[in-house]
């Protein structure tokens, strides 16, 4: 009876639990199938089925004509999910096409042999790595086409976690040209988005809009569902700058060599197009940081034009107007200023011209001392106190000591305030102001970028701003412009004078702050603008801390007058330029050797009368006797001849075209014409080849 009992209050237990196990099943299938259904829905699609992104295309950005100055180039690596192939028939293929993969990779790559290639390609098997990467660089298109024809890679593709990974790399052909305007984007330790130059502000237009996919479960292996809708990625637009290549390596190349030649710490130089504003070279060098665009600095001498320019419209002065400058040296309170020789009396245009401090001081002193508020609304006027707007972005706000701040104001703060001291501007506000001189008055809204592109469709353009408002009156404006080309006439710029054309423009000279002290280092510049009766371009150049000179005059007006000459030939819009065709002197111009397409094109455009022996790619040409006429004969240089020719008398554009052709490395010293060469002319050409030019 006992043991009867025990049973039955055994099997009883049995059937309680059976029971609360059945509650449980029967209480998850409901959280399951009504409770939680979506939930485990969501998670068994998340399981087998996600989302992949499809990166976009990344736009271009341009410079005049259609020249790439960045561009985004795809490029493949070739990838290896290690724990593929599986099976015994996808082992024993593997093994018996191992020998011929390395061997494929090792003649591919060239850079291990047969046997490293197999042992790294086994390690990598066995090793615990799913993710192994074969290629040892990228691979263009071309070659991935080439590599999917191996054995390996044709057999059941999908299975033997070969994948050729497509990724963008961001090139700039033209290297460092412009690189700081360019710019570039990265990201942070934080992931945050993080950039500079036109790669940065206009990276939304850029970067286009990502894609997306379904990619589903496949035995271990996530495939793309073809049938699944995907979203197409929408490449991003180009960006047309104002840049124009041309003129930014000849700004460039000048600037670098003047750098070079006076040791400074760093160089400016920034074209400006006058009527639109349109930068066509914003050159830095060394191309480390955007001095020109966004470097504060006092401005010195080049300041000079607007305390002038003030006196002026508040009709206190005219340019014959006198004032006493004494023996260099002038004591403003506690201050001393000096000149850099005695000048005792000047009349405004003199002083202007020879760049007094003493006269401009004293001027600014006189009639602003009681009422400085005064000037600074002319300041204002003349657009001094804001940022220009350019598009890219960390242009700083002009500084000034105001004299409502009566913790920096104090009686020496106007004075040295006329000669460019107490106020900080960058290099493209201060040309800016010149630009507005050259523009009859009107201030123009500098201009980096035109155009927002789709392939050819333009879809946003940006139009030139002008001030409504001349920043003076004509009356003032003429008196301003001749005192600027009298700079460069008989003062402190003499040295840049050019008889075929009139430049105006102002040096500029201003010492330096180490620790809160002005010390004996400088920063030397130019600004100005070209033809003085109708100008083109408004160029601004300045070199820091050169230690070979440092007056303005001396080391950044050639800069000015390099850049100048050269965008003066290349342009035939200027009026000086037309008239030069219809005065033709009686000394020709001619060549010892020139591209011949190049050479007809100039002497056509001079209207200068030519006969042609022959029809050479290299040509020479001579003044032909008694006649206003030039002869071309041809010169026996090809590419094709594997020969080093004589280079001598060629320009270095012209010599750097024909060796690049001749695939020889070109390295050279100076600008101009070719006056000596490493290489003796006939020496065969070897593809290591390496030819030293020293040009004048």
């Amino acid at each position: 009876m006992y043991t009867n009992k025990k049973i039955t209050a055994r099997s009883k237990i049995v059937f309680a639990l059976v029971c609360l196990f059945a509650i449980v099943i029967v209480t998850q299938i409901i959280n399951l199938q009504f409770i939680n259904n979506e939930k485990w829905k969501r998670k068994a699609v998340q399981n087998i089925i996600k989302e992949e992104l499809i990166e976009a295309g990344r736009g271009n950005i341009l410079g005049q004509n259609n020249a790439i100055l960045a561009i985004s180039t795809p490029y493949f690596v070739l990838t290896w999910d290690t724990r593929f192939p599986k099976g015994k028939d996808s082992l024993r293929y593997f093994h018996n096409c191992l020998d011929s993969l390395a061997d494929s990779l090792s003649r591919f790559f060239g850079d291990a042999t047969k046997k490293e290639y197999r042992e790294q390609l086994l390690k990598a098997r066995y090793s615990k790595k799913a993710y192994y990467t074969i290629s040892k660089r990228a691979l263009s298109f071309d070659e991935k086409e080439r590599l999917k024809k191996w054995p390996f890679f044709r057999y059941k593709t999908a299975n033997t976690g070969i994948r050729f990974e497509k990724k963008e790399l961001r090139t700039y052909p033209y290297d460092s040209l412009a690189r700081k305007t360019i710019g570039q984007i990265y990201y942070d330790t934080n992931h945050k988005l993080l950039g500079t130059g036109i790669e940065y502000a206009f990276n939304k237009e850029l970067s286009g809009t990502e894609g997306k996919k379904i990619m589903q479960k496949i035995g271990t292996e996530f495939q793309p569902v073809m049938e699944a809708g995907e979203i197409e990625a929408v490449d991003g637009y180009d960006v047309v700058t104002t840049l124009d290549v041309q003129i930014q390596d000849i700004s460039y190349q000048a600037l670098k060599q003047a750098v070079k030649n006076t040791q400074a710490k760093y160089g400016v130089a920034i074209v400006m197009e006058v009527k639109t504003g349109k930068l066509r070279a914003v050159a830095n060098y060394p191309e480390i940081y955007q001095y020109a665009l966004a470097q504060p600095i006092e401005p010195g001498s080049t300041f000079k034009l607007a305390s002038m320019l003030a006196c002026i419209e508040d009709k206190y002065i005219t340019s014959a107007e006198t004032l006493q400058t004494g023996p260099g040296k002038w004591q403003f309170y506690d201050r001393t200023m000096t000149d850099t020789k005695p000048h005792y009396t000047l009349t405004a245009q003199k002083a202007f011209e020879e760049s007094s401090n003493i006269y401009h001081a004293r001027m600014v002193q006189k009639y602003y001392a009681k009422n400085p508020i005064k000037f600074f609304n002319h300041l204002e006027r003349f657009g001094l106190t804001e940022p220009t707007g350019i598009e890219i972005l960390g242009e700083p706000t002009p500084y000034f000591i105001k004299p409502e701040d009566k913790r920096l104001w104090n009686a020496t703060t106007l004075p040295w305030l006329s000669t460019g001291y107490n106020v900080k501007l960058t290099p493209l506000q201060i040309l800016t102001f010149y630009n507005a001189i050259a523009n009859g008055g009107y201030r123009v809204k500098p201009m980096l970028v035109e155009e927002i592109r789709k392939t050819t469709k333009v879809i946003r353009r940006y139009p030139v701003q002008v001030s409504r408002e001349p920043i003076c009156s004509k009356e003032s404006l003429s008196i301003i412009q001749k005192m600027l080309e009298g700079v460069v006439q008989r003062g402190t710029a003499k040295n840049i004078y050019n008889p075929n054309y009139v430049i105006a423009g102002k040096t500029g000279t201003a010492q330096k702050v180490v620790n809160g002290q002005y010390q004996k280092t400088y920063e030397a510049s130019f600004v100005g603008y070209f033809p003085a009766k109708n100008p083109v371009y408004s160029i601004y150049v300045l070199l820091d801390e050169p230690q070979e000179g440092f007056y303005g005059a001396a080391v950044a007006a050639p800069v000015f007058q390099q850049i100048a000459n050269q965008l003066f030939a290349m342009n035939q819009k200027t009026q000086e330029f037309k008239d030069i065709k219809n005065n033709i002197s009686a000394e020709l111009p001619t060549v010892k050797k020139a591209f011949a397409k190049d050479l007809r094109t100039i002497y056509n455009e001079l209207s200068i009368p030519y006969q042609s022996a022959d029809t050479g790619v290299w040509v020479s040409s001579t003044v032909i006797p008694g006649r206003k006429a030039v002869k071309i004969t041809s010169d026996k240089i090809s590419i094709y001849n594997k020969v080093i020719p004589n280079l001598k008398g060629m320009t270095l554009k012209d010599a750097l075209y024909l060796l690049e052709n001749m695939k020889v490395k070109v390295i050279y010293e100076g600008q101009g014409k070719v006056v000596s060469q490493s290489l003796e002319i006939g020496t065969p050409v070897r593809n290591d080849m390496v030819i030293m030019l020293k040009c004048e």
